[in-house]
């Protein structure tokens, strides 16, 4: 557990130094690499579904809104 106070460009400079990427070199060339919130030493835990209210077939025969969800 963290007690670092981060800013939000730590997390697209964690996944940038995790995958090798480069730097956008805005804000996440000055945030820190969020790293101190894992432990990659720790065996990762096992597959958890959650089980959700409604299922995929709700979805798949709910039509398309086409107007945005806010409009004012």
């Amino acid at each position: 557990m963290s007690h670092t106070q981060h800013e939000f460009a730590s997390i697209l400079k964690f996944i940038e130094g995790t995958y090798g990427l480069g730097t956008l070199g805005t804000t996440d060339m000055r945030a820190d690499a969020f790293a101190d919130c894992f432990d990659f030493a720790k065996a990762p835990r096992s597959y958890a579904a959650i089980p959700a209210r409604l299922d995929a077939a709700y979805f798949v025969r709910t039509p398309l809104v086409e107007e945005p969800p806010d409009d004012d």
